[in-house]
């Protein structure tokens, strides 16, 4: 046998579309199983929000038990794209690995890269049932584009159309600053009565002329002392249309301590005074 590295393996799974490397991968992250692979991969497609998928093998191999949707492989490559090491390995056109018997050079099967102004990814696909299917990614000015086709019969062609379409008519458009305020919320027996809440992240969206956002916050009525600054209270979610588009968390501005028994007294012969 051979021994080669997860990294290089890697590369050989998502340039070529080796499927020997995909059951290698399997079968050492699994623990020596493809199923407890396959498990581990169904469980983060439900946790991404995938819940059209299910995954039967760790190959893409046709199976009828093994299914998809353009929007869940859209989700599913949003996620790996936040992965630096990912974004490197999809975004190569070719590699030379020396380990093993023999050294190898490796080409990727995305003509994307080659053909289209900013393609940076991502993973061709084929089978019989299938067809020819492209998961495609690329960046022009700042807009990252995914784009999703299955089932065609120029897989290419389509995604630089769809690509083309999204980079012609949608612009990035701030939509939420990083630790902006954006409400308060009563606290109990604490030091001060409420504390403000804050935006976590920025959020800027890739939005057509005229689509509809809206805000929508989810924070409790009020919350018990004590509250830590920076811990989440609540979620600033925004929708594009009817569309959940994404969110963050809202957090506390500042620390709010337990109400002492000391404070109590002092707050009691106040009002006690004034009376």
């Amino acid at each position: 046998g051979e021994v080669l590295s997860l990294e290089n393996m890697l590369y050989g799974l998502l340039l070529p579309s080796g499927n020997d490397a995909a059951v290698a991968i399997a079968e050492h992250i699994g623990g020596g199983t493809e199923e407890k692979f396959v498990q581990m991969m169904n469980e983060k497609a439900l946790e991404l929000g995938a819940l059209n998928t299910h995954f039967n093998n760790p190959h893409g191999l046709d199976d009828p038990e093994h299914y998809t949707t353009a929007k869940d492989l859209a989700l599913i490559a949003r996620y790996a794209f936040s992965i630096h090491k990912f974004r490197e390995i999809v975004k190569t056109k070719s590699k030379e690995i020396k380990e093993g018997n023999y050294p190898r050079y490796i080409f990727s099967t995305n003509r994307l890269l080659w053909e289209f102004e900013g393609a940076d990814g991502i993973k061709t696909g084929y089978t019989g049932n299938a067809g020819k299917c492209l998961v495609a990614s690329a960046d022009k000015e700042d807009v990252q584009l995914l784009s999703v086709i299955l089932g065609t019969h120029n897989h290419f062609a389509d995604s630089c159309t769809l690509l083309d379409f999204g980079f012609n008519n949608y612009k990035l458009t701030p939509l939420i600053s990083k630790n902006k305020y954006c409400t308060t919320v009563k606290v109990e027996s604490g030091s001060s009565d409420e504390v403000d809440l804050m935006t976590k992240d920025d959020i800027s969206l890739a939005l057509m002329e005229n689509e509809i956002v809206k805000l929508n916050l989810i924070v409790p009525k009020s919350i018990k002392a004590p509250v830590f600054k920076e811990e989440q209270i609540g979620e600033l979610q925004v929708y594009v249309g009817r569309d959940l588009a994404c969110s963050t968390s809202l957090i506390a501005m500042s620390n709010i301590d337990i109400k002492k028994y000391t404070y109590i007294l002092y707050k009691f012969f106040r009002v006690w005074m004034k009376g």
